[in-house]
């Protein structure tokens, strides 16, 4: 064999020996990756995404990724290159610097050349060319080398790279989006739902995330199928709930005042059709129950404030309409009392009393309140006194009860207020017979006795209140539907100059006295026969302080109630005749929790007696009117 051939054998074989070397080391690698398990995994986490399971997703992905592949496949590829380069640079290039091979002298540097590219593609094509250019002349030892270097498939090998780098990629691009879903189902909270509008554009603006081309192309084969896309279905559920609290909110603004849109009709039945529509889409966004119970709740939350602003619409037409009656009238009124005083009287007008002893002040019972509509300023005229009471803005039935009964010469009176609960209207029924009872059996005891002394007057209260408490016990015995009802019960005899008073619940009796610096000035009478009147009793706090450590709406005692034995709290004081007395419910306790403002409207002394309690009426209604309000306030003239 020619010395020349030699060379060129020679050489190729040290080509192939590290080309197998190279390729041995590519194939250790192979083995210790299963693609067809991780490829599995991959189309496992697109189901998971696909079902909004993004959590099992995530962790699939994590895991993935965990493994390195990339990172250990491209080391293998490097680490082989770098030492083919150096063999083939110290056993071939200098050593066969006189080599004639032409194929040879061209593509070895080429080869080496692949190496700075870290190319398996490059190896491949640079081998096949010096392969396919010596095959003709090679011994059979160095057709055998050829054989090995065919039978390890230097291409399948570069597939397999491909696949590795195809798995990482997916993987990553998967984990950035099932992160970001993520993200965006743990935005749907209470305070988010507040903030419609950004929900909406996060949810409509996932198309776009990162501008990444290659997600939008794993997006869209993840939801082929649009009515299984729940991203989108999000998207537009969250965008129509948006516009639905757009209109909304058009509907308040346009129906604030008493003479607003007398004469535009706004659809309110549409609004709630489309919200209750919403809700049936809920079901197929793949949201966990508990946050379908809470966009659940948002929605009936708005459509019964859509039924608010409606009752109030309508009532401000009711009002608009009945201001403008009243207006005609008093102009009439006006009109003819002018012409009256300028035309047709030439008398001069006698003088009016302020106040003639009330017809009625004759021992039997003024009124028992069944709703708001009634009230009355009689009286004797040694006393200023009126009561009221208001369903309320929550409420559908009053079951406040309130009863004024006066003796005959008009010396003595008897104030009752009554606060009833139960269900199926028991409360109204419960407070109501102890009104009765007290009027009826104080009539009977204290109104018509003579020469009582305390400690009597004080016996005969405390055993009204157990007949009251007996009677309604009997009642509910024999009325199952009445069962456990029961009332609160303020109960106020007035006796010339002196007040006594019985107290059982969380209605209240006030007062007002006048400071050392003749400041007049209110007190709670009465401590409340509840949970949080007794949190305020043993640890000396406000009742500011009281309410944000327990409910303000759970009672101790109650007529009626037989859960603690009643023992109602008896008392006496004397009072001026500048002292007011007044009796509420927790209607106007619970709604106006200062008592500085309730005494500063009672001492306005440009205000009567009517006006104040209207007034007080009227700010519990503005701070909530969540429940009946019925207050009595008197003083002795």
């Amino acid at each position: 064999m020619k010395k020349s051939n030699m060379r060129f054998i020679l050489t190729i074989l040290v080509i192939l020996v590290f080309s197998t070397s190279m390729l041995a080391d590519v194939y250790a690698v192979e083995n210790e990756i299963n693609i067809n398990y991780y490829e599995g995994q991959i189309d496992l986490a697109k189901n998971k995404i696909t079902s909004a399971e993004l959590e099992e997703s995530i962790t699939i992905l994590e895991d993935i990724l965990n493994v390195k592949i990339i990172s250990d496949s491209t080391q293998s590829k490097m680490l082989t290159l770098d030492n083919l380069k150096n063999d083939i640079q110290k056993n071939i290039i200098d050593k066969n610097k006189e080599s004639n091979n032409t194929t040879i002298q061209k593509n070895i540097p080429l080869l080496l050349e692949a190496n700075n590219k870290s190319n398996l593609d490059d190896m491949a094509l640079i081998l096949n060319r010096i392969s396919s250019s010596i095959n003709a002349e090679l011994d059979p030892e160095a057709k055998s080398f050829l054989e090995d270097i065919n039978k390890l498939n230097i291409n399948q090998k570069i597939e397999y790279y491909d696949n590795i780098d195809s798995i990482n990629e997916d993987s990553r691009i998967l984990l950035d989006l099932a992160t970001e879903l993520r993200y965006l189902d743990s935005k749907i909270i209470n305070s988010d739902l507040n903030k419609l509008d950004s929900l909406n554009k996060v949810y409509m603006g996932y198309e776009n995330f990162k501008g990444n081309t290659v997600y939008l192309s794993i997006k869209d084969s993840l939801f082929q199928r649009s009515e299984d896309n729940w991203i989108e279905n999000r998207a537009k559920f969250f965008n129509e709930l948006y516009k639905r609290s757009l209109d909304i909110e058009k509907i308040r603004q346009s129906s604030s005042g008493i003479f607003s849109n007398l004469s535009e009709d706004i659809d309110y039945t549409k609004t709630i059709n489309d919200l209750d529509s919403l809700k049936k889409d809920i079901y197929g966004l793949k949201l966990e129950s508990e946050k379908e119970i809470l966009l659940l709740s948002t929605i009936d939350q708005k459509i019964d404030d859509i039924k608010l602003i409606e009752n109030k619409q309508l009532d401000n037409k009711k009002s608009a309409i009945i201001l403008i009656v009243i207006f005609l009238i008093a102009g009439i009124l006006i009109i003819l009392g002018l012409l009256y005083i300028f035309v047709l009287s030439k008398k001069k007008e006698r003088p009016v009393a302020y106040n003639t002893p009330s017809k009625s002040s004759d021992g039997r019972t003024l009124y028992i309140f069944e709703s708001k509509k009634f009230g009355t300023s009689a009286h004797p005229k040694e006393l200023e006194v009126f009561a009221n009471s208001d369903v309320g803005l929550k409420r559908e039935l009053n079951e406040d009860s309130i009863g004024i009964s006066f003796s005959r010469d008009g010396s003595k009176s008897l104030y009752v207020l009554a606060d009833g609960m139960g269900g199926h209207n028991a409360g109204e029924v419960a407070s109501k017979l102890a009104v009765k009872t007290v009027i009826e059996e104080g009539k009977k005891e204290l109104l018509t006795a003579q020469n009582l002394n305390d400690g009597e007057i004080k016996d005969i209260l405390r055993n009204i209140v157990y007949t009251a408490h007996e009677r309604i016990l009997a009642k509910s015995k024999v009325n199952q539907e009445m069962f456990d009802m029961g009332t609160t019960l303020e109960a106020v005899f007035l006796n010339k100059g002196h007040m006594y008073y019985a107290h059982v619940g969380d209605s209240r009796v006030y007062m007002t006295y006048l400071e050392d610096d003749c400041e007049e000035c209110i007190k709670r009478v009465t401590a409340d026969h509840s949970e949080l009147g007794m949190y305020m009793e043993r640890y000396g706090v406000t009742e500011a302080e009281a309410r944000t450590k327990v409910p303000s709406n759970v009672i101790t005692q109650a007529v009626g109630i037989t859960a603690t034995p009643l023992n109602p709290d008896i008392g006496d004081f004397s009072i001026g005749k500048n002292n007011w007395i007044l009796l509420c419910s927790d209607g106007l306790s619970d709604m106006v929790q200062d008592d500085s403002l309730i005494g500063k409207i009672i001492i306005q002394r440009d205000l009567d007696v009517k006006e104040k309690v209207n007034e007080l009426i009227r700010i519990a209604k503005e701070m909530g009117g969540k429940d009946n309000i019925s207050i009595i306030l008197l003083r002795r003239r």
